[in-house]
């Protein structure tokens, strides 16, 4: 043996040709590319589609909140409302009944207020339009104050 190392390279194989695809395997290859390109393009989409019925759903769902929250608060100012209508109701009936100076017309002035339906009440202008016909004609009958 000798000091030095002899270094043998391999010999490398000689490349083969790429094997000629006849005119129908490259068709046939052709249709399969496509194929594919088609199903990612679909999946895609389908992505995509995914993705904007999400958004829609969440456009819709926040709608119905907001319109549930002004809906909330709509109610909440109605009932404020109707609670100041019925309280002022009470003072104007007090109001109208302490002007009464004989029994008599005390018993009539009730009777045509008690009349007076919570419908009446929360619209101004029938309560009004009912009341100041029914006042003016017990009025007429009746020594009652006259409303100022």
């Amino acid at each position: 043996m000798s000091d030095t190392e002899e270094i043998f390279e391999k010999p490398k194989a000689a490349k083969k040709p790429k094997k000629v695809l006849s005119e129908a395997q490259k068709a046939a290859l052709a249709k399969g590319r496509a194929k594919m390109a088609e199903k990612r393009a679909a999946k895609e989409n389908k992505v995509s589609e995914k993705s904007s019925v999400s958004q829609k759903k969440e456009a819709r769902k926040d709608k119905r909140s907001k319109v549930k929250e002004q809906d909330l608060l709509q109610g909440l100012l109605e009932k404020e409302t109707k609670a100041k209508k019925m309280d002022r109701w009470d003072t104007m009936k007090m109001s109208m009944l302490g002007k009464v100076s004989d029994s008599k017309t005390f018993q009539k002035l009730q009777s045509i207020l008690e009349d007076v339906n919570e419908e009446d009440i929360m619209d101004d202008q029938k309560l009004e339009k009912k009341l100041l016909s029914k006042y003016n004609t017990l009025l007429k009958e009746s020594s009652v104050e006259t409303l100022d």
